[in-house]
């Protein structure tokens, strides 16, 4: 499959904030449909609020990161595989911050049908965006993205 076509694909399938927000409009649902799956677990449930700052942080630092480097999150303009900070635990942090930042709005939430959007986010980014992704990798940086996929695992 050709560079451009699998962008295309990319960008109409697998463009994650698409994925993230409607996660979270998933979760934000939950809050209004109290009679399914609703689980009272105040005030743990405001360990969510934990969970979705950490996640945030996650995402938004490694986004600043990018800039500072002057790479960026569209493979398509990449000039630099970046493997420091926690990317040398995960290959897909700024996803793996979203997650985190999913599952605290799931907790918050305090219903069982908020986790069906962790879900979504997890499935949508494990089976399509991050292989679609991890193939331009390798076409955009041979050798060097696959000994870093060898020695780094997709999520943590």
């Amino acid at each position: 499959m050709g560079k451009n076509k699998k962008i295309k694909i990319f960008e109409i399938l697998a463009f994650p904030p698409f994925h993230f927000f409607f996660a979270v409009i998933l979760s934000l649902i939950s809050l209004f449909i109290k009679s399914f799956g609703q689980v009272d677990i105040f005030p743990f449930n405001l360990l969510g609020i934990i969970l979705i700052t950490g996640g945030m942080y996650i995402f938004i630092y490694y986004s600043w990161v990018f800039k500072k480097f002057n790479t960026t999150l569209k493979f398509e303009y990449a000039n630099q595989l970046y493997t420091q900070g926690f990317f040398r635990y995960s290959r897909n942090p700024m996803y793996l911050g979203g997650l985190i930042s999913l599952l605290g709005f799931s907790v918050l939430a305090g219903s069982l049908f908020s986790f069906i959007g962790v879900m979504w986010f997890f499935v949508t980014m494990n089976f399509i965006a991050i292989p679609l992704e991890e193939s331009m990798l390798e076409e955009k940086f041979p050798g060097q993205y696959s000994a870093y996929k060898s020695r780094v695992r997709r999520w943590f």
